[in-house]
């Protein structure tokens, strides 16, 4: 009955894998998935309980920003992250994602206990929509890794992915390149316009800014500033990250 119940992709993944095997870009363990069970294990999750503003320890709660800092941050309410960069499982995850092309490295989330996320989200009246990358740094790469990213957030929570309503019409220097905050929101500055200025699409909703990872969170101020310019404007707007540094 097993047998029978394999779809004719599952056989020829399943051959293909015993063909080529993969190696956990961790510990090169030889093994059916990018991530071995090992390393996904020490994966530490974030509680963001705290501001996400760096440094700042005033607790709050599902990532949102503190009284003061969400008078600085303008258009973004909070922040919510997976995990942290200082986790090497992590941090090569995306490094591999963004970087290496391994696409299917993003079905490695799915692995990871999501629960924690699940109790912070809005799930009700939200849209998630995925940081857009320039059309030719994305065709280099073949792919838009946040894109990918939602693509997994959207079917474990249930929340619609608008991916065409934010264009990117600047082909900034990388943000991880970059040293200094002020720089960071120099170099990202009016990188984000809209395809319809007009849509009610977003009106009244919490959206979700879908990223790898954030330093300064320039990028996502950046894009929530943008979406604030709407004639029909979002009610809240939160980061949502695999991981912040």
């Amino acid at each position: 009955m097993l047998l029978k119940s394999l779809k004719k992709s599952d056989w020829i993944n399943n051959i293909f894998d015993l063909i080529f095997p993969k190696y956990c870009i961790v510990c090169q363990k030889l093994g059916w998935s990018y991530l071995c069970l090992n390393c996904l294990r020490k994966v530490k999750l974030e509680s963001n309980i705290y501001c996400p503003k760096y440094q700042c320890k005033r607790v709050t709660g599902k990532g949102n920003y503190c009284p003061e800092h969400r008078r600085k941050s303008r258009s973004l309410t909070g922040v919510l992250a997976l995990s942290n960069y200082k986790n090497k499982v992590i941090k090569e995850l995306i490094h591999y994602l963004k970087y290496e092309g391994v696409k299917e490295l993003a079905d490695e989330i799915n692995k990871l206990n999501l629960t924690n996320i699940d109790q912070q989200i809005v799930l009700k009246n939200s849209i998630l929509i995925p940081v857009p990358l320039h059309p030719k740094r994305e065709n280099q790469r073949g792919y838009n890794q946040s894109l990918e990213i939602a693509q997994i957030y959207s079917k474990y929570f249930n929340i619609p992915i608008e991916n065409d309503l934010v264009k990117r019409v600047r082909n900034t220097k990388s943000q991880m390149q970059i040293e200094y905050d002020e720089e960071r929101e120099e170099n990202i500055k009016e990188s984000f316009e809209f395809k319809d200025k007009k849509t009610k699409i977003l009106k009244n909703k919490t959206v979700y800014l879908v990223d790898d990872v954030t330093t300064s969170g320039a990028t996502l101020q950046e894009m929530a500033k943008t979406l604030k310019t709407l004639k029909y404007p979002p009610r809240r707007i939160y980061g949502l990250v695999l991981a912040k540094r």
